[in-house]
């Protein structure tokens, strides 16, 4: 009874001293990110002193992309009991999303926002869209009466119309895939890939597809991790079930570890949604199965991102062909790489001085190291870690 006191009290310390570490640097994020215009509010891809072109293909004048709302909108109410204007910024938020619908399916979200009418590559991200509906589902939580329940499950049945393949099951590239066009019909993102979020969905929405499609996308991580790198491609075709070969959409690169499948130990790991040095302290009953099916992948790849970095998180490059061959020489850390590998060591049991060492560096990592995309999966890991992130238990 004593230890067990004494865990519950380390547990509460833990969480509190991440959770001011996390606090801290969501409100830096949002102070550089967050920007408003008579649309409403977006995170602003571009809202670093540097203006580099960002990562996955956007377009060279694009502000903002629905990958981006979406994690804004996440991030928005995992902080609202310590923000007393979430609610409006919420807000704000989910109507720049609504004034800015896919050509495609207006149930969806234009992938990117260009200044200019004519609008290259209209269509949905299906990454970007899953994250606003997880997030309006979060908001019917926090604020109701607002319609944001049923908005997200409108969102979902999108998706669902737009973006499902049933036969394999898996979710497509987005709303512009069609049979007709088998090479991207029959492909898949990794990082699309979040099985507790379509647990979630399942029992938001009674549809039995949303659970199957948890399972599967587990099976197919499973399948397409590298055995020797523990690393997953960013991009696969599912017919066969293999890494893409060349460009399948946005690089020659596409079927290395890269800026897409960064995200899939982040994705992984919500599955349980542990705290930074207690792995596993809670896991959702119903997110058991799926964790023990996470798990041993987390701590293959932790354990194979060791080796590769000699057991120094800051030599972890940012991109590894599946081999684990890094990108560039020197290796160059990136916090979208950084952060996530610091999330899922906490899964590895064994690996305690790794785990500490990659959440050293993360922690050391200065907003003005890194760019949107980095400092916005920072924050993310950093409030999984804080124990803020809803896990509908």
């Amino acid at each position: 009874m004593k230890f067990k006191i004494f865990l519950a009290l380390l547990v509460c310390l833990v969480s509190e001293a991440w959770g001011d570490d996390a606090h801290s640097f969501y409100l830096a994020w949002k102070h550089r990110y967050l920007r408003s215009n008579p649309q409403g509010l977006y995170v602003d891809i571009r809202g670093d002193a540097h203006d580099e072109k960002a990562e996955g293909g956007t377009a060279g004048q694009a502000r903002s992309v629905s990958e981006g709302q979406g994690y804004g909108m996440l991030l928005t109410c995992a902080w609202a009991a310590e923000n007393p204007k979430a609610q409006k910024e919420f807000a704000d938020l989910w109507h720049f999303c609504q004034v800015h619908p896919s050509p495609n399916n207006p149930g969806l979200m234009n992938w990117q926002q260009l200044p200019t009418p004519a609008v290259k590559d209209s269509s949905c991200a299906t990454d970007g869209d899953m994250d606003i509906a997880y997030s309006l589902l979060w908001a019917e939580r926090l604020w109701r009466g607002h319609g944001y329940g049923q908005a997200g499950r409108r969102r979902l049945h999108s998706l669902l119309t737009s973006c499902y393949v049933p036969s394999a099951p898996a979710l497509g590239l987005g709303d512009f895939i069609d049979p007709s066009e088998p090479k991207l019909y029959w492909a898949m993102r990794t990082s699309d890939c979040s099985p507790q979020q379509c647990n979630v969905f399942a029992a938001a929405t009674g549809d039995k597809r949303w659970k199957a499609l948890a399972e599967a996308q587990l099976k197919m991580l499973g399948k397409l991790q590298d055995p020797r790198s523990g690393l997953w491609p960013d991009f696969a075709t599912l017919r066969p079930l293999a890494p893409a070969r060349g460009k399948l959409l946005e690089t020659d690169t596409d079927g290395d570890f890269g800026f897409n499948a960064c995200r899939v130990p982040f994705r992984l790991s919500l599955l349980s949604a542990h705290g930074p040095h207690l792995p596993g302290r809670y896991t959702a009953p119903s997110m058991a199965p799926l964790w023990k099916q996470a798990a041993p992948m987390l701590i293959k790849f932790s354990r194979s991102a060791a080796r590769l970095c000699g057991g120094d998180p800051e030599r972890f490059s940012d991109g590894y062909s599946l081999a684990g061959k890094p990108h560039h020489q020197p290796p160059s850390s990136h916090q979208a790489f950084s952060a996530p590998l610091a999330l899922a060591s906490g899964a590895d049991p064994a690996g305690r001085q790794f785990h500490d060492a990659c959440w050293t560096q993360v922690s050391e990592s200065r907003l003005q190291d890194d760019d949107y995309y980095g400092n916005t999966l920072k924050a993310l890991c950093l409030t999984v870690a804080a124990g803020k992130w809803w896990t509908a238990r």
